[in-house]
């Protein structure tokens, strides 16, 4: 029994080593004595001050990724919250709420950005790094600065898994956010199981500040992940140039649901006879996708006291107010109105894609309880195709303009949706 005791006596110092320290980081002195002192990816740490519950801990920015905590005032609950932001939006640390080990230091393969791979920036042109933000939930903002000479480039990359059926089709919409007014972009590829690339990289970008949609079309049934990179696409870059990033998004919904894609945040004010976009969206290269239905409302009044037509177009091409009219409507306006209210209904179907692609469309008219309009109800459908060249970036755009200045019409709301796709 003695022996025993003095056995046990000679243990205390080295199950002392394995006391939780209150650095504030899982440590080797918090790994319990069942566990190797070996590290590995996903170790578990005991509870203790460290790591209050049982927890997976990532290994760069030092959050658990899973708690049996069931006391939200002491930590994480179950899931982390880096990995429950991920599970709901679709992108691992896209709020970047997660940062590299060093905050202060610029983001490198050295520095790395959990769940993101940094390159191929070597010429040190391009810097990327988190910035403190109260403005964002996260806490943080991505920050990617050019010097002079840099080109535009992906700087951030990750791989996104899809969901892979034969029998259900699913459509990829992503969406970010930049904070500020320089141009940004997102670049994705679709990849299959072995890691070849299935079709050609496909860019959109925005110049402001705001949310950017992008619908990535169908995904493949051969595709295993998605592959998104964050960078400045617009073209070369000068001297100081700062773009940002508050948050990247990936949703997959089935292809037959309806994709809000663009609304009007603001009243577009009095038209007449100067042809001015109501709403619209930017469709990237090679993402329109046969079947598609592209719908368009807009709600709107008109002031008039003479009888001039008022036209209202449909337009898709690489250019504002340059792109081919799909289809067109021209009612009359009547010489008594005053803020009638009326509404308008465009649809867009794509027959085929490629350089050569079609598209069809029609536009209706309804009006209101205090007609604005010769016709109570006109409805005019395209009955044949339009060519168009899916391969570039096209604008999706609903403009209005007046035959005289004595007829004014102001939209109100507009949205523009992609309700499905064959």
């Amino acid at each position: 029994m003695a022996t025993l005791l003095a056995l046990l006596l000679l243990l205390v110092p080295v199950m002392g080593d394995y006391t939780p320290r209150s650095d504030g980081f899982p440590n080797d002195e918090d790994i319990p004595a069942t566990f190797s002192a070996n590290r590995v990816v996903g170790s578990v740490y005991p509870q203790g001050a460290d790591a209050p519950g049982q927890q997976f801990v990532d290994t760069i920015a030092r959050v658990p990724l899973l708690s049996l905590n069931s006391d939200p005032s002491a930590g994480d609950v179950g899931f982390g919250s880096g990995l429950q932001r991920g599970i709901q939006t679709g992108v691992l640390n896209g709020d970047f709420s997660m940062p590299p080990p060093s905050l202060d230091e610029a983001i490198s393969e050295s520095n790395p950005l959990p769940y993101w791979t940094f390159g191929p920036v070597s010429d040190g042109l391009i810097t990327a790094s988190l910035v403190a933000s109260s403005s964002y939930g996260s806490g943080y903002y991505l920050a990617l600065r050019f010097a002079a000479g840099a080109a535009y480039t992906d700087v951030l990359t990750q791989d996104i898994p899809v969901p892979a059926s034969q029998g259900q089709q699913w459509r990829a919409l992503l969406s970010f956010y930049g904070g500020f007014t320089n141009s940004l972009g997102i670049q994705y590829q679709y990849i299959d199981r072995s890691g070849a690339l299935i079709g050609s990289e496909v860019t959109a970008y925005t110049a402001g500040t705001g949310d950017t949609k992008v619908d990535a079309g169908l995904v493949p049934t051969n595709a295993h992940s998605l592959r998104i990179s964050l960078g400045y696409y617009a073209g070369s870059v000068g001297g100081g140039t700062t773009i940002t990033f508050g948050e990247v998004r990936a949703a997959f919904l089935p292809a037959e649901a309806t994709v809000g894609l663009g609304s009007l945040s603001a009243t577009t004010g009095g038209i007449t006879t100067t042809e001015t976009q109501v709403k619209g969206i930017t469709i990237p290269a090679n993402t329109l996708v046969v079947g598609s239905v592209y719908k368009i409302e807009a709600w709107a009044t008109m002031t008039s006291t003479a009888a001039n037509v008022v036209t209202m177009r449909m337009r898709l091409g690489p250019t504002t107010l340059t792109g081919t009219v799909v289809d067109s409507i021209n009612p009359t306006a009547t010489t008594t109105a005053s803020t009638d209210s009326f509404k308008v209904e465009a649809l867009l179907t794509v027959r085929s894609v490629g350089a050569t692609g079609t598209v069809t469309g029609g536009v209706s008219m309804f009006g209101g309880a205090s007609q604005p309009f010769a016709v109570a109800t006109r409805i005019d459908q395209l009955s044949s195709t339009v060519t168009i060249d899916t391969t570039v970036a096209n604008i999706l755009e609903f403009t209005a303009q007046t035959a005289a200045g004595t007829t004014t019409v102001t939209f109100r709301q507009a949205v523009i949706t992609c309700l499905m796709a064959s």
